[in-house]
C-alpha cells in the first residue's frame, strides 16, 4: 500500500508540476509560421495567463491525473516484482 500511495503522489506532483509547460509547449508547436502568435515560452505563458486566466496554464490536467494512476500501477508491481524475485533468487 505504501509504495502505491507515493508512485501516486509522486505522478500527481509531477502532472501538477510540468502542465504549465506541457500548454506552453502545446501553443507553440500548434502555431504555424505563416501565422506565429507567439515570440516565444515567456510570451505565451504571459499571454495565456492575462487571456484565459492563470487557471489556463493548467488546461487539461484532470486527463494527466488520470494517466497517473496507470503509472503508478506499473511502478507498484515493478517494484513488487523485483522484491519477490530477490528474494526468490536468495532463497536459492
Amino acid at each position: 500500500g505504501g509504495r502505491l500511495g507515493c508512485s501516486a503522489g509522486a505522478g500527481v506532483v509531477t502532472a501538477t508540476a510540468t502542465q504549465p509547460v506541457w500548454v506552453v509547449k502545446t501553443r507553440l508547436q500548434l502555431q504555424t509560421t505563416r501565422h506565429a502568435h507567439y515570440t516565444g515560452m515567456l510570451d505565451v505563458a504571459q499571454r495565456i495567463a492575462h487571456e484565459e486566466g492563470s487557471h489556463g496554464l493548467w488546461r487539461g490536467l484532470v486527463p494527466s491525473l488520470c494517466l497517473v494512476s496507470n503509472i503508478a500501477l506499473q511502478m507498484f508491481l515493478y517494484e513488487e516484482l523485483l522484491s519477490r524475485l530477490r528474494v526468490k533468487m536468495e532463497s536459492g
